[in-house]
């Protein structure tokens, strides 16, 4: 799903800040987070409670 889709969907007029607030609460961009959760040999031993 497209970032446009997400935010969207989350209740966010555009993506943009939807980047913004999700990068405030989660330390990480949404690309970085996806590109984590498609490279589990990426995610930090303190972060797998997460995924």
């Amino acid at each position: 799903m497209k970032l446009s889709g997400v935010s969207e969907a989350v209740g966010f007029e555009n993506s943009k800040q939807f980047t913004r607030v999700f990068k405030e609460l989660e330390g990480i961009s949404p690309g970085e987070y996806r590109a984590k959760l498609l490279d589990p040999g990426s995610i930090r031993p303190e972060d797998k409670e997460f995924y």
